[in-house]
């Protein structure tokens, strides 16, 4: 009896492997032929799959942008450009003419991980011919566990992520100047935003949303493939850093601009994602910061291009509780950042320059015209710089009751400017400093919701967070809608 049940579940792992036989073997009619595929297989491309049927010589491919239940388009357009919407491309080959999908469906339905589904489309080839496939169908698929398999792999991805991110700083510090009406729309994809007329289908919002959540899944790619492929801890935890600081940094611009947001740790999300509750996500991210702080170190023994460090990931964390409005821990991170000594505060003509003194990372202006017309501070983009965090530290002094201490932070900064010093700080003194200091540095609007000075944007208190796309809900319908959108 034992030996029956072992065979019962050989078989049974065989069938609901990658190499499907028995469960496929399905006709599918291309034209009017039969086409009985004895083989299929699948992989996980990160985002969605790639599942092949194959006859003799003839195979047929379907790459998907997504693995949850639903209908999947046929289109011939890139899936890494339409990450709102369900998008399949499919492939069939005769064995000498390969031909394209151009219109059609993949209706896929999810089981816990086990893929079955229909599909029917209209092919083309180069030369202008057309075929139909029609009846298409598989089942029981099972859909493996996708990772980054090499060191090296992983050290690209890291490298690709630290360029994602300054993308995603670009959108902040345009978004955040536009909304608080600092400075006009630079073209007419921000003018709702400019006018805060924005509405579930604005398509700058959904491009953000997009940005920051592919930057959140491409950071849980990373710590999932490291815990699988790299052995040594010393190794694992320069990534995982690294990883952890951007997926905060990501995490904390969502949680500022849409509020509700889910916490996602996975590579997927399926209709049943919904966002956490507030508190959750707070101490989601404050976990992350913290263990990046744990695991951070001065080396960059794995050449990585334009590493995060321990000062950009406290004065992320040194954000996160003036967000929060915890004085204390304000004051403590960023007493640390300033008396280490590391950075000093540069002259007003140095800040913007790769030789700046005070600036923990940053980037040079890329490629993107909108953002170099709009950044005209300078050639190089502070993300996080010393100025900040002796504003910060003023910001909590004062908070706590310490006028004095508060006051000695702001002149230390009029004195750089060469301006005259205060005798006693204001709250109104401390802000006017942000202002001045921070534009176009992607701080002004929250700073003026923490010193309650939005009243002049004339914005309705609903709208003082932006609508969670309409594309998103469509796609994943357990998240739910901002009040008043």
């Amino acid at each position: 009896m034992k030996f029956k049940i072992l065979v019962y579940l050989a078989i049974a792992c065989l069938l609901f492997s990658c190499e499907n036989e028995d469960d496929n073997n399905n006709a599918t009619l291309i034209g009017d032929e039969a086409f009985s595929h004895s083989e299929s297989t699948v992989d996980n491309n990160g985002s969605g799959v790639t599942i092949n049927f194959s006859e003799d010589d003839k195979n047929i491919e379907i790459i998907t942008n997504d693995v949850q239940s639903g209908e999947y388009s046929i289109a011939q357009q890139s899936l890494k450009s339409t990450s709102a919407t369900l998008i399949a491309n499919i492939t069939y080959t005769d064995g000498n003419t390969e031909y394209t999908g151009t219109s059609g469906s993949v209706t896929l339905t999810n089981n816990e991980g086990i893929l079955s589904g229909e599909y029917d489309a209209t092919l083309e080839s180069e030369d202008n011919v057309t075929i139909e496939i029609s009846s298409g169908s598989f089942e029981n698929i099972e859909v493996p566990e996708y990772y980054l398999n090499s060191e090296s792999d992983i050290i690209d991805t890291t490298n690709m992520c630290l360029v994602q991110l300054t993308e995603l700083i670009e959108q902040e510090y345009i978004l955040d100047a536009v909304y608080s009406n600092t400075t006009a729309a630079p073209n007419t994809n921000w003018s709702d935003l400019y006018t805060h007329e924005q509405t579930t289908s604005t398509e700058k919002i959904a491009e953000i949303w997009n940005k920051a959540w592919d930057i959140i899944r491409q950071c849980n790619l990373l710590l999932i493939s490291t815990e699988n492929v790299i052995p040594d801890e010393a190794t694992a935890n320069e990534i995982k850093a690294q990883a952890l600081s951007i997926r905060s940094y990501a995490n904390f611009f969502l949680l500022k601009w849409f509020e509700a947001i889910p916490i996602f740790t996975d590579l997927k999300w399926d209709e049943n994602t919904a966002q956490a509750e507030s508190e959750e996500v707070l101490d989601f991210i404050e976990n992350d910061v913290l263990a990046a702080l744990n695991m951070i170190n001065s080396y960059n023994t794995l050449g990585l291009k334009n590493p995060i460090n321990r000062y950009f990931t406290s004065l992320l964390l040194s954000r996160f509780y003036a967000y929060r409005g915890n004085y204390n821990d304000l004051s403590n991170f960023t007493y640390i950042i300033i008396e280490s000594g590391v950075y000093t505060i540069s002259p007003f003509n140095q800040i913007f320059s790769i030789n700046s003194t005070e600036t923990f990372w940053g980037f040079t202006k890329s490629d993107n015209e909108v953002f170099n017309s709009f950044f005209n501070k300078g050639e190089y983009i502070p993300a996080m710089r010393l100025t900040e965090s002796i504003l910060l530290n003023a910001e909590a002094q004062y908070g706590m009751g310490n006028i004095t201490e508060a006051t000695s932070r702001i002149n230390i900064i009029k004195d750089r400017n060469q301006e005259t010093e205060l005798q006693e700080v204001s709250s109104d003194d401390i802000y006017n400093m942000y202002i001045q200091e921070l534009s176009k540095e992607g701080q002004s609007y929250e700073i003026a919701k923490r010193f309650e000075k939005l009243e002049s944007l004339n914005i309705e208190e609903w709208r003082l967070i932006l609508p969670i796309p309409q594309s998103a809900i469509d796609k994943y319908p357990g998240l739910r809608q901002n009040t008043g959108y």
